[in-house]
């Protein structure tokens, strides 16, 4: 991205942010987030500006399981999941 293309980008999505900052944490470091579509206006805006953005979710343990937040959520949904079809089945 040239910086005239990260600037357009971070403007246009900027309404989003009145939603909140949507960031992936990594659960390995505290300055790590994966970062796709849909969380590049949070990272996008600190990169923008050269600002260091840090999380506090760091547990190495956690990070074996699952690496990262949107991963947790997977995983507990589908755990969700099996519980309602458990449930149904007595």
């Amino acid at each position: 991205f040239t910086l005239a293309q990260r600037v357009r980008e971070v403007v246009s999505t900027m309404p989003k942010l009145l939603d909140g900052l949507l960031v992936n944490c990594d659960f390995g470091s505290c300055s790590s987030f994966q970062e796709c579509s849909s969380t590049l206006v949070g990272t996008g805006l600190f990169k923008l500006f050269k600002l260091q953005l840090h999380h506090v979710w760091v547990d190495p343990e956690v990070h074996k399981v699952v690496p990262t937040w949107n991963d947790l959520q997977d995983l507990l949904a589908k755990a969700a999941e099996v519980q309602s079809l458990r449930s149904e089945k007595e």
